[in-house]
């Protein structure tokens, strides 16, 4: 073979012949390492996948509005899949929180913006965000029978006694909210039928001095305008403009 072979086949077969059979191993292991490495990321994948999947479902819900009111105490209700309430914590911040059983709480925010509710167990935590918005204006009222009439005011139509006997402005409940405003001043306005209109500020609800003197003049004809009614609701830092009333002396 050396005689009739060019020079350094021979080497090159034995070289051949000795390292074949390493390299056909080596292809050999390649694909049952890659099918093993592609099982073993499917199966973590999915055991990932179910473990989101399983998470338990917190749920925090409004009982009477959809958002949240500063100052007003709020009625929510939570519940965590898997867990009993026994088992369950309920935190917040610039909140105050009390349990009232069965899942249930009151949540009185004490300022506008966001608040975060958590919601936790021994071993897992989730938390929710809620806007806190401003109470929705309230209307004022006068201590009488009246009827309201038009948009944005009351029209209170009463004798001369009746309108003598009134003792001042406050604001109707706001029974679906659990609130109420306190009425901090307005204006009353006498406008006689035969004689010039006279204006008088009152501090409070309740009529004073000279808003009284000026009640007790009250004749047939005679019109009451009230206006610039400040109050001051839950969380408000300053008083708010309410709408006005109207009196008529019949």
């Amino acid at each position: 073979m050396a005689a009739t072979g060019k020079k350094g086949q021979l080497t090159k077969r034995v070289h051949r012949l000795f390292t074949e059979n390493k390299i056909q191993k080596r292809k050999g292991i390649t694909f049952p390492l890659v099918l093993l490495l592609l099982v073993v990321g499917s199966f973590s994948l999915l055991a990932f996948q179910y473990a989101q999947q399983k998470q338990p479902t917190v749920s925090v819900s409004l009982d009477k509005m959809n958002l949240l009111y500063v100052g007003v105490e709020n009625p929510i209700t939570v519940a965590l899949e898997g867990y009993t309430n026994d088992e369950i914590s309920v935190t917040g911040s610039n909140i105050e929180l009390k349990p009232t059983g069965n899942g249930k709480y009151i949540v009185t925010p004490k300022e506008l913006g966001q608040v975060r509710i958590v919601v936790s167990t021994h071993d897992i935590s989730k938390s929710m965000l809620f806007e806190v918005v401003p109470v929705p204006n309230i209307q004022a009222i006068p201590n009488g029978n009246f009827s309201k009439k038009g948009k944005g005011s009351y029209t209170s139509i009463l004798t001369p006694k009746e309108m003598r006997e009134l003792k001042g402005i406050k604001t109707e409940l706001q029974e679906e909210y659990g609130y109420t405003c306190e009425v901090v001043g307005f204006e009353l306005t006498r406008v006689p039928k035969k004689d010039d209109a006279i204006t008088e500020r009152n501090s409070g609800g309740d009529f004073k001095g000279r808003v009284i003197n000026l009640v007790k003049l009250a004749n047939s004809g005679d019109v009451y305008y009230v206006d610039q009614v400040k109050a001051k609701c839950p969380g408000d830092e300053e008083a708010r403009y309410l709408s006005g009333l109207v009196f008529k002396v019949k």
